[in-house]
């Protein structure tokens, strides 16, 4: 680690200490976990930018932790009336929450809900407690819109500045080779692909000069792929190669969109250009020079379709659900002390994927009893004085941030270490340490019989979902070509569809049939992507290629279907 990551690290770690003790200060020690589950929140979600609609975000938030606060507060009045309320409160959290898994927000809320069950308020503290809750909500949408409030904009010029670049490396590989391989090019498009459909899930891409930018990005990609096909005079891939330098200088500002207008009518006025190239310039023109684009229409809500019980957010989020209401319930009712320890394990271990449930198990296991050893040693050495043990929480929380520890092992055993001896400073005297390791060990069982035995979902469940949800994809791009319909809904198509070629790439890297069905889909997909945008500027003369290239796209989708059913065997036997 160099002196500039230790700086940094150091003064963030200070910075997080100064918050929670100014949170705990400000709202009261009952507070205090609040303040540590907004830090965990902040962080985890950098990742969604929500300066787009930052009221919009703020009062989504808003609701999630008031009904988080006044759940927890309800609950905790009678166990019963707790049953309904955990059940409801952390279903929703869990189906909702479970929508992108590269940055799964599952934990800390629902982290978070158990802290509030673990630290209840009067009903004189209640209002704090809210205005705790509030004030974090209102941080945590600041700090990311402060974060994040170039991100459009960047991100947006970014994309295209970065596909030109890959047009001119196909450009050039042509002219040097006579071809060019074009995967860096697609992959490139499937991966901002993501980013679009990440922004549409917020509506991001909802307003016309935000139609400009996908309009923009296809019609570069199928001028990539066109040039690639062969057959273009090597007059034109300069004329093409200096196109895409005026177009990079358009997007960082440096020139209007007329000069991007007038080197297309150059190009095609001098070159006797081949239909794919022609379709491809013509839609760059018009993405950038017409005034008035009609806004696109946002991604369908994806939460109503999924609600269903072979999803995978529906399976996790009733497990889940069941599960910490039956030890939230046993916990209240027998008055068992230190019992939240128990929801603690099942927040953790409780996977949406069976398969990832036992490793972590056991990494959980393995780290809780080498957490002990660390916390039997500390006590040996430092005793029970509160200001020695104090002093050895902060040093362990500073490695711990210093380490950064990949390992889930290694994680739980700073962890352990740090709350156990926390807990000694509270209850020196007490039996609290061996009932929270006992309560933990509990957890940890309960949690993995779970995933096995409550509604299982194994990523096999998830990649024969996907498979099928590819093909229709392709179905419905076919179709949409052939029914004429609005070019950006067949690019919203396929925008899906990069998502679910990514999470397949992602399941199955090793597995050569699922690697060939996907090798043949993504090409189909492109495929799909040029010929709408050829049917949106085809003259009588340009029918005959444009059909030809249709009965193509028919033949590999049915090919397709046929290698998929090679996949499902697969996996199914």
């Amino acid at each position: 680690m160099d002196k500039g990551s230790l700086v940094k690290k150091s003064a963030f770690f200070i910075a997080i200490c100064l918050f929670v003790g100014m949170f705990s200060s400000i709202f009261g020690e009952e507070n205090s976990l609040v303040g540590v589950t907004v830090v965990v929140l902040a962080l985890m979600m950098f990742g969604k930018d929500l300066s787009v609609k930052p009221l919009w975000n703020l009062g989504g938030l808003l609701a999630i932790m008031l009904s988080m606060g006044l759940g927890s507060y309800a609950s905790l009045l009678n166990p019963f009336l707790g049953v309904p309320i955990n059940l409801v409160i952390v279903f929703l959290t869990s189906y909702c929450t479970t929508r992108n898994l590269r940055t799964p927000l599952h934990f800390p809320f629902l982290l978070g809900y158990a802290f509030l069950l673990s630290v209840p308020v009067s009903p004189e503290e209640l209002d704090t407690r809210i205005a705790a809750l509030v004030t974090g909500s209102v941080l945590i949408v600041a700090l990311n819109v402060l974060v994040n409030r170039k991100t459009r904009e960047g991100t947006s010029h970014g994309i295209i500045i970065t596909v030109c670049g890959h047009v001119k490396d196909c450009i050039k590989g042509v002219r040097e080779n006579g071809t060019h391989d074009t995967t860096a090019l697609n992959t490139y498009c499937a991966e901002s692909d993501a980013v679009m459909r990440d922004r549409l899930n917020t509506l991001f891409f909802t307003e016309s000069r935000d139609r400009r930018v996908l309009e923009t990005r296809t019609s570069l990609q199928n001028l990539g792929n066109a040039v690639c096909e062969g057959g273009c005079p090597d007059g034109l891939l300069r004329n093409l190669e200096s196109l895409m330098g005026i177009v990079e200088s358009f997007e960082k500002g440096e020139s209007d969109a007329s000069e991007v207008s007038d080197a297309v009518d150059r190009i095609l006025s001098s070159h006797g250009c081949g239909y794919p190239v022609v379709s491809s310039l013509r839609l760059l023109q018009s993405s950038l020079t017409d005034p008035e684009k009609p806004p696109i229409e946002p991604v369908k809500n994806t939460l109503i379709n999924d609600f269903r019980t072979d999803s995978l957010g529906f399976s996790f989020g009733v497990r889940m659900a069941i599960l910490f209401t039956f030890c939230v319930f046993v916990w209240q009712y027998y008055g068992l002390d230190n019992a939240q320890w128990m929801l603690y394990a099942i927040v953790a271990l409780v996977q949406p994927y069976t398969d990832s449930s036992w490793k972590k198990a056991t990494h959980r296991m393995t780290g809780t009893l080498m957490g002990v050893i660390l916390f039997v040693i500390v006590c040996l050495t430092m005793g029970s004085d509160p200001i020695a043990l104090g002093a050895t929480v902060l040093i362990l929380g500073y490695v711990y941030m210093l380490v950064d520890p990949k390992r889930y092992d290694v994680m739980m055993m700073f962890i352990t270490a740090m709350v156990l001896t926390g807990s000694v400073m509270a209850d020196p005297m007490g039996d609290a340490v061996t009932e929270r390791i006992a309560y933990t060990l509990l957890g940890v069982v309960l949690a993995t019989a779970s995933n096995y035995l409550l509604l299982p979902y194994r990523m096999r469940d998830e990649n024969i979902e996907l498979c099928m949800r590819y093909l229709k994809t392709a179905r419905r791009g076919l179709d949409d070509v052939v029914n004429g319909r609005d070019p950006m809904e067949t690019a919203m198509i396929i925008t899906e569809s990069s998502g679910i070629s990514r999470k397949l790439h992602m399941n199955c890297p090793d597995d050569p049939v699922m690697g060939r069905f996907l090798a043949e889909q993504d090409g189909l997909m492109a495929e799909i992507r040029l010929l709408k945008t050829m049917y949106g500027h085809m003259d009588g003369d340009d029918r005959d290629e444009f059909l030809k290239r249709m009965a193509g796209a028919e033949r590999r989708l049915e090919k397709n279907r046929r290698t998929a059913s090679d996949v499902l065997m697969d996996m199914m036997g």
